[in-house]
């Protein structure tokens, strides 16, 4: 990777790591339960796929086994919230998190390699479940003054 190209990565990466937390701080101070739970699920699964990530050089080259098992994971954990909850966001975020779990498919399906989108797609989704997961925390707060 180039300089400037790694550069760009890593403020991405801040990028995300901040908005993550600026969320999780949010559920914690401001929503309920089903918030909180949902923050949670997102922080522990953020992790966990840092964890499971395959090195550098081969990342995104096939499919990432381990980040298939914590989006999984994420999924049913999701999906029991969604299922649970009376709030309506948790259905978004379980829907978006359903998509990016078809990305692995789609990498899994196809033969050509197609890391760069692959990597982007894994990415790309936990922006709307976070905004879904800030509305409704934004919800909450409203609901209880």
């Amino acid at each position: 990777m180039s300089g400037d190209t790694m550069s760009a990565a890593w403020i991405l990466l801040m990028t995300f790591w901040l908005a993550l937390s600026l969320v999780v701080l949010a559920a914690l101070l401001f929503g309920g339960r089903p918030e909180r739970q949902g923050a949670l699920v997102l922080a522990s699964g953020s992790i966990a796929t840092v964890l499971v990530t395959t090195p550098q050089l081969s990342r995104f080259q096939s499919v990432e086994t381990g980040i298939v098992l914590v989006d999984l994971a994420i999924l049913a954990a999701l999906l029991w919230l969604a299922l649970t909850s009376t709030r309506f966001w948790p259905l978004w975020v379980t829907a978006f998190h359903a998509v990016a779990l078809l990305t692995h498919l789609a990498d899994y399906l196809f033969s050509q390699p197609m890391a760069a989108a692959y990597a982007l797609l894994q990415g790309f989704f936990v922006y709307p479940m976070m905004i879904a997961l800030a509305l409704g925390i934004w919800g909450h707060r409203r609901a209880v003054g």
